[in-house]
């Protein structure tokens, strides 16, 4: 799928894979199945966290309810509430995920070659080029959702959507975290997880080309949620994953892909919100 060498300034250099050396002061080294583990951890712990959170809603409603002395029907949770767990939950994840890697990347944290994590700086021209590869992947996205227009009913049904649809200053707020969370944290988390960690694990097993085929594929499985709803996302998703991939290995940094995901994530709230007026 993906070239094999390691870029270096603007040439590629011939790399032959080996196993991502033990960083001072690391518990084990980034491997295929510290990666593994990691891309199921962050699922799983927002599975849990979701859970735990409407979980402890139902307990204080009954708790506040026994204090009154009133017998009450737990009500539904609210989609603006909803919307509140999917934030939380996904914010812990990717604490964890942050704390899981920490603890074993050591200085590959900070290493933008082929086994390291990728968290340093990049040069000027890496931004350039996330900026010209998160709009075209955008206007990919854009013109597919304007070519095979989502169902209205169905789109207007999802979490996100019904969470603002309230007004006031509790709508403004809710559409400020849900931005926060797409144009922000989300790129930050993922590009971290996919392309920086796990990218770094299963490199050090199966080489560049490998790696670059798993995590690109897992990215992808990891949306199959939100994409099976609208098929043609899978493309302009996928697409995307390649280009963060390719702008992680050329400009050994995660900082352009991080970029380039955002614009993307922008680019395609923006397209949605002029099908949905």
């Amino acid at each position: 799928m993906l070239g094999r060498g390691a870029a270096e300034g603007g040439g590629m250099e011939e790399w032959t894979p080996t196993p991502a050396p033990r960083a001072p002061g690391a518990r084990a080294r980034l491997g295929p199945w510290q990666a593994t583990w990691l891309v199921l951890g962050f699922g799983l712990v927002q599975v849990i966290a979701g859970f735990a959170l409407l979980f402890a809603r139902g307990v204080a409603v009954r708790l506040v309810a026994r204090m009154r002395h009133v017998d009450i029907v737990v009500p539904p949770p609210s989609a603006q509430f909803l919307a509140f767990v999917a934030i939380a939950a996904y914010g812990l994840a990717g604490l964890w995920c942050y704390r899981f890697v920490l603890r074993r990347a050591g200085a590959l944290l900070h290493d933008g070659g082929p086994s390291g994590v990728g968290l340093c700086p990049a040069p000027r021209r890496g931004y350039v080029a996330a900026v010209v590869l998160g709009a075209c992947v955008a206007a990919v996205a854009v013109t597919l959702l304007h070519a095979v227009p989502p169902d209205r009913a169905q789109a207007s049904q999802r979490v996100f959507v019904r969470a603002l649809e309230g007004s006031g200053e509790s709508r403004a707020a809710m559409l400020l975290l849900i931005l926060a969370l797409l144009l922000l944290a989300g790129p930050l988390v993922e590009e971290f997880v996919f392309r920086g960690a796990a990218l770094a694990g299963f490199t050090a097993r199966f080489g560049r080309a490998g790696a670059g085929t798993i995590s690109t594929a897992l990215f992808v499985i990891a949306h199959a949620q939100e994409k099976l709803q609208y098929p043609p996302g899978f493309i302009d998703v996928a697409l995307m994953a390649v280009a963060a991939l390719w702008l992680r290995w050329h400009y050994r940094s995660l900082r352009p892909a991080v970029l380039c995901h955002a614009l993307y994530n922008f680019g395609v709230i923006a397209g949605a919100a002029t099908l949905l007026r």
